[in-house]
């Protein structure tokens, strides 16, 4: 009796589970096909491996336009148009190698742009003052909309914003009230020994 060995790797129990053969041939680079996932067939089932291939990159560039996003502190935000030039596809090596060395520890700061960036990049864009009022106005009704909804969602909130904002009321008018008897009481000291120099 004579043994007969195969080049195939034994099928896995996954593999049987799932019904998929071990070996998956490689489709050509198409506009569908961009990454491709390949099984690697050795003759030692230990190196059977899985391989990545990307094909070509796209790049859209997108137009600036002015936002009404209502995270936003102060002014108007910075937003992408939807119309977009596109670009010729470009392979991904070729694509990488272009691109400048990122630092590696940049932090979210570095993304954030000021008021008056935003203000600076909006005028080259085209933008008046009156457009910046106009969303600074939609930004604010827009966050008051956040508000009530939060207070809609969460009663409670609301219920302790407003016992805020009445000690805080209240606290004011002790300082206001603290602040003019000093002032009053500082005046009377003064007044009184010009007073007695008179007499």
């Amino acid at each position: 009796m004579s043994e007969t060995t195969s080049t195939e790797p034994k099928p896995t129990a996954a593999m049987a589970k799932r019904g998929t053969k071990s070996e998956e041939k490689v489709k050509p680079d198409t506009d569908q096909n961009l990454c491709t996932a390949t099984n690697n067939t050795n003759d030692q089932p230990s190196l059977n491996k899985k391989s990545v291939r990307f094909g070509s990159v796209f790049v859209r560039l997108y137009g600036i336009t002015i936002g009404c996003n209502p995270a936003t502190s102060l002014g108007a935000s910075v937003c992408l148009t939807w119309d977009y030039d596109e670009l010729l596809p470009e392979p991904l090596d070729t694509r990488e190698g272009k691109k400048p060395k990122r630092k590696k520890n940049t932090s979210p700061s570095t993304f954030y742009l000021s008021y008056y960036r935003r203000e600076g990049i909006l005028k080259r864009a085209g933008f008046s003052k009156e457009d910046f009022d106009r969303h600074e106005k939609l930004i604010q009704r827009d966050r008051l909309k956040r508000k009530i909804s939060t207070y809609q969602c969460y009663p409670i909130l609301f219920a302790k914003s407003f016992g805020l904002s009445r000690a805080r009321r209240k606290s004011r008018t002790f300082v206001k009230k603290y602040r003019k008897e000093k002032r009053n009481k500082k005046k009377q000291t003064i007044n009184k020994p010009k007073e007695q120099a008179r007499q």
